[in-house]
């Protein structure tokens, strides 16, 4: 399977807690694959395979529909290195092709899963005596310990809208009770409209209330202001009634969005008398959906990426664009290859389909593309002309500077333009893994693997050419479509003055988008860098990030962010992070900057979260409001608790500035997996992967200095360095759960305790290294183990209650309940037989 990932010949991963390889499958699997297809892939009868969960304490299957579809990478990261391909091919029902384009099209899905084994085939046998016996111990763990942790009311897999927890918030002193006596009125004559107001009406029905046709009171809709800015709204909310006045159609929404957020924040229709007048203040405020597939979003119904209910969530909250992964030979005919192009018609009417659909709740759907993306250097042996840089091995660009690519390039973009008039935008990256132009990885130095066109030219120029092509394009058919320009790490490798120059060559239509904290310098655990990729515990913008915005505001261009209102690869498993002040001060630091449009996530960070309420409030400008905007969600929210999660907020802020930044130890460190990273003890051999296995590779967790005059092999932190901020971090953070302690149960409560989680398991994990590899001390491996074990049973309650947690859009649920509850039978089997 040479288009596949070679296994390493010889390479084993051990796993001693358990008796055999197929019970690991079994164990790992049951909660998403049927017994049938277990049963296929191992070569036995279903019986066979029923009766060897019910030995290892397994409960009856339920809930396995989506996982095929919608948890895909779950399943071929639980059986990565324990099945060879053959099986992994039977188990997934796909042929080599298949795997081997989601390996390299799934956001590098094989460059997160790493080094392949080289697995037997795992097939049944007959337990031995010896195996039977340690097999009723893995029941008795499952029966004693992890079983009893459920109450029957758990949450299900990708259910991730409907209501998890109850509101803390006392609306009694609210004077404006809406019920079924009062009606509905609209004095504009609008289709869009109409369709707002169904949706209102069915939202409303949630609470109980149906419009009167006969009422006294009403909820009346105007588009009768005059107003530049399309969304501006007002709202006037009296005992008497409530009218919402727009300039345009789209501004009704707002205005019934923003009822809606009061709403669903009072648990009810009950209302403060008050005058909202909402202008807007960030233009373009887009997000990756959640539950978004990523390589193939197109191939599949769409209603998977981007449910109804989810796309509703989003416009109360303000959000008013998506954006997905787009590859354009995908999308419109493809010279260089046809083959590649199959089925873009399909792909293109679901396109148009979605942005129909998604137009319905104001949200617009912009287009992330890298192009033009890279081709066997076998098409270059009759296109020699053609031939640009080798960057990776195998493959070569398309020559950035030859007119035919872009000439392909201007076609595509026009046609998928033409084709879906209803799309918000383009996101056009010109760095990435994928190295798409002749100078993406900046001054190369192999000169001999520079193209010999391109190589004679200054990035800046190669650059802006290629970009201005396509904006150029986008705007010859429709000018309202917004063209992003996204900077990302350019300013490191081909030069900051060098990425201005860019900047000042482009087009007007052009917006420049960067990511908000690169480059910021910090020092932590003494050790000075810069932040390379995103972060919330270092607070931007960034000095990169405002020279390209300053270019492009002399330019006369429109500026962006990139930001993480949610989550980031600090700790993703998280859907959100609860440090609100960091939130607020980051969107008040653009909002100074006076940047134009906000990218509110990469594939993670899409959860309808307090975090998003908070930045949502700083969208609209409300000059009839408190400017206190924070305190009011603090309060709307949690009531008399507010102050109380205000203080522990505070707590976990501070903890959050000790954690160790450094850009590849929040790929690859333990703080993402956190308590559901195995131990490990003796040495697996193997090495840590971007976001998927750390493993027990303590070396790589150390880092590596984004600065890149600064060699690799000066790691960031020593591995004392490290062990000791995970420390200052979590004992920080034990604060604020101790302040929340008595608090009822909430979401806020359950994240702030699953971030606990996730950074004391990454202290214990390096202490637990530190120690195998020097003393190996059993004494003190057990009370580690012991920690771990109680964690992975926090953490494992949580995840029942909240299915949220442990999903990523791009790495599906890469913790799951299995994961866990595996983490606890190797605790108990490590105390048992390891550190007696």
């Amino acid at each position: 399977m040479s288009s596949l990932i070679t296994p390493t010949k010889g390479k084993k991963l051990s796993i001693p807690h358990f008796p055999t390889s197929y019970q690991a499958l079994i164990f790992r699997l049951w909660e998403m694959v049927s017994a049938d297809k277990i049963a296929e892939v191992i070569e036995t009868s279903v019986e066979n395979v029923n009766n060897a969960a019910v030995k290892l304490g397994l409960k009856e299957q339920k809930n396995l529909d989506m996982w095929m579809t919608r948890g895909y990478i779950s399943i071929i990261k639980q059986v990565w290195n324990l099945l060879p391909y053959e099986q992994i091919l039977k188990l997934l029902d796909w042929d080599e092709e298949r795997l081997s384009y989601i390996l390299k099209e799934d956001d590098y899905l094989g460059e997160k899963l790493g080094e392949k084994c080289d697995c037997e085939k795992v097939l049944y046998r007959e337990l031995t005596p010896e195996e039977d016996n340690r097999t009723n111990k893995i029941r008795h763990v499952m029966q004693n310990i992890v079983t009893p942790l459920s109450d029957g009311k758990d949450s299900v897999p990708f259910d991730f809208f409907s209501e998890k927890y109850s509101s803390l918030y006392s609306c009694a002193d609210r004077k404006v009770i809406i019920d079924s006596s009062w009606g509905i009125l609209c004095h504009t004559n609008s289709l869009l409209i109409d369709g707002y107001i169904e949706r209102f009406k069915r939202f409303a029905k949630k609470y109980g209330i149906i419009f009167s046709e006969n009422a006294t009171k009403y909820i009346e809709f105007d588009v009768c202001l005059n107003s530049v800015d399309e969304e501006y709204h007002e709202i006037y909310v009296n005992e008497e009634g409530i009218q919402i006045k727009a300039a345009r159609d789209i501004g009704i929404l707002r205005g019934i969005c923003y009822l809606e957020s009061l709403a669903e924040g009072a648990h009810g229709f009950f209302f403060d008398e008050k005058t909202y007048k909402r202008k807007t203040k960030i233009k373009t405020r887009f997000i990756y959906s959640f539950c978004g597939l990523y390589g193939d979003v197109l191939d599949k119904d769409t209603h998977i990426s981007f449910p109804d209910e989810l796309l509703e969530k989003y416009s109360r909250y303000g959000i008013n664009g998506v954006w997905i992964q787009g590859v354009l030979y995908s999308l419109a005919p493809y010279p260089f290859n046809e083959k590649l192009s199959q089925g873009w018609e399909k792909r293109i009417e679901n396109l148009k389909k979605l942005t129909e659909r998604t137009e319905k709740y104001g949200i617009k759907v912009y287009m992330y593309i890298n192009e033009p993306r890279s081709l066997p250097l076998s098409f270059f042996d009759e296109n020699p002309h053609l031939k640009g840089s080798t960057l990776n091995p195998g493959v070569a660009c398309l020559c950035s500077s030859h007119e035919t690519v872009h000439d392909y390039l201007r076609s595509a973009i026009r046609s998928v333009c033409k084709n879906v008039l209803l799309l918000g935008g383009f996101i056009n990256i010109t760095q990435t893994e994928n190295r798409v132009l002749c100078h993406s990885n900046g001054r190369q130095t192999e000169p001999q693997a520079m193209c010999p066109v391109c190589g004679k030219k200054k990035a800046s120029e190669v650059i802006s050419k290629i970009v201005k092509t396509m904006a150029d394009a986008v705007s010859s058919v429709n000018p309202d479509i917004k063209f992003f320009y996204y900077a990302w790490s350019l300013a490191n490798t081909i030069g900051l003055e060098e990425e201005v120059e860019t900047i000042s060559n482009l087009p007007e239509n052009t917006i420049i988008l960067q990511v908000s904290e690169t480059g910021i310098p910090f020092n932590i655990g003494g050790f000075d860098d810069d932040v390379l990729d995103y972060s919330i515990s270092i607070v931007g913008p960034g000095n990169s990030a405002k020279k390209l915005w300053k270019a492009a505001k002399k330019k006369g261009l429109e500026t962006a962010a990139k930001i993480q209102m949610n989550n980031s690869w600090e700790c993703s498993t998280a859907p959100f992070i609860p440090v609100y002040d960091n939130v607020v001060k980051h969107i008040e630091n653009l909002l100074s900057e006076g940047v134009d449009h906000i990218m509110l996530s990469w594939t993670l960070g899409g959860y309808l979260s307090d975090n998003i309420k908070i930045a949502s409030g700083y969208f609209f400008e409300d000059e009839m409001q408190s400017k206190d905007i924070y305190d009011t969600v603090l309060r709307e929210t949690y009531g008399e608790y507010s102050e109380t999660v205000k203080k522990a907020v505070k707590c976990f802020c501070n903890g959050f500035t000790e954690y160790p930044f450094n850009w590849k130890h929040i790929y690859f460190g333990p703080s993402n997996a956190g308590s559901a990273n195995l131990l490990y003890p003796e040495k697996s051999g193997m090495k840590a992967t971007m976001t998927c296995y750390p493993y027990d590779d303590i070396e790589t967790w150390r880092g590596v200095p984004a600065r890149f005059h600064v060699s690799e092999a000066e790691k960031l932190y020593s591995v004392e360095v490290l062990k000791e901020q995970y420390m200052k971090l979590y004992t920080e953070w034990e604060k604020g759960l101790q302040l929340i302690k008595d608090m009822p149960l909430c979401e806020f409560k359950d994240m702030a305790q699953y971030c606990y989680t996730l950074f004391k398991a990454s202290y214990n994990q390096i202490s637990f290294y530190i120690e195998r590899n020097s003393s190996n001390d059993a004494q003190k491996l057990r009370e580690i183990v012991k920690d771990e074990m109680k964690l992975a049973i926090s953490a494992y309650e949580i995840m029942l209650r909240n299915s949220a947690v442990g999903y990523e859009a791009a790495n599906h649920y890469y913790v799951t309940r299995s994961m866990l509850a595996e983490k606890i039978v190797e605790c108990e089997y490590l105390l048992k037989e390891y550190y007696l």
